[in-house]
């Protein structure tokens, strides 16, 4: 490198410097009075002129010829061009499980899903307590005949036997069925609330007052529905 500094730049100084000392040996300070010869690079021994010699920031980019130096004149490395990317490298490990987040808000409640198919049969359950006894007998009783005269009115009853309870009763005539009228009918004991009924009491009237061709007097048979 120091050859080619002082090819380019220490030649044409030593030049100027000799000549200015010829000038002043001589006592002359024009220069038709001396020649000096001229100086370059070839009048330098290679290796003879170190940076010692070079005056400093003497030297600027102006003064380097383009594409003259190489990297081999720079002391230590040169940053060459930058090289193509090189490859990915490998996945690292897995890191380490982070720590559980905080409970996010309850979202919104979704639509409402299909129905699902039927399930098997269960199994059968157990067989329940017995139950009370039912109605083993339905009789019907007739209590004794009564007779409603011309324009008037009677009752009658009929009873259960002990142990049976009435679920029902009335009345029907024996003769003249124009004029007899049911005007009440209903279980006995009458008007007593949570008492089981065991018989079945009738009114009836006789509204013949004409005196056409029925009977005088009307006769009449009660009857109760009994259970056991």
């Amino acid at each position: 490198m120091a050859s080619k500094l002082f090819a380019y730049f220490i030649g044409p100084l030593v030049a100027a410097g000799l000549t200015a000392l010829i000038f002043t040996a001589t006592g002359s300070t024009s220069p038709a009075a001396f020649h000096a010869p001229t100086l370059n690079s070839t009048d330098i021994i290679d290796n003879s002129l170190t940076g010692l010699d070079i005056k400093d920031s003497s030297l600027t980019g102006a003064d380097v010829k383009d594409h003259s130096l190489t990297p081999a004149d720079f002391r230590g490395s040169v940053r060459g061009p930058r090289g193509r990317r090189g490859p990915a490298g490998r996945a690292g490990a897995t890191g380490a499980t982070g720590a559980t987040g905080a409970t996010g808000a309850t979202g919104a409640t979704g639509a409402t899903g299909a129905t699902g198919a039927t399930g098997a049969t269960g199994a059968t359950g157990a067989k329940g307590d017995k139950g009370d006894p039912g109605v083993t007998t339905l009789t019907q009783r007739t209590g004794t005949n009564f007779t409603v005269a011309r324009n008037s009115f009677n009752e009658g009853t009929a009873s259960c036997l002990t142990g049976e309870r009435a679920t029902g009763g009335g009345v029907y005539p024996v003769d003249n069925v124009y004029f007899p009228n049911v005007v009440a009918s209903f279980p006995m004991p009458n008007g007593l609330n949570g008492v089981t009924p065991t018989g079945w009491h009738v009114w009836v009237a006789n509204n013949d007052a004409g005196g056409f061709i029925a009977p005088v007097t009307v006769t009449m048979t009660p009857y109760v529905i009994c259970v056991r």
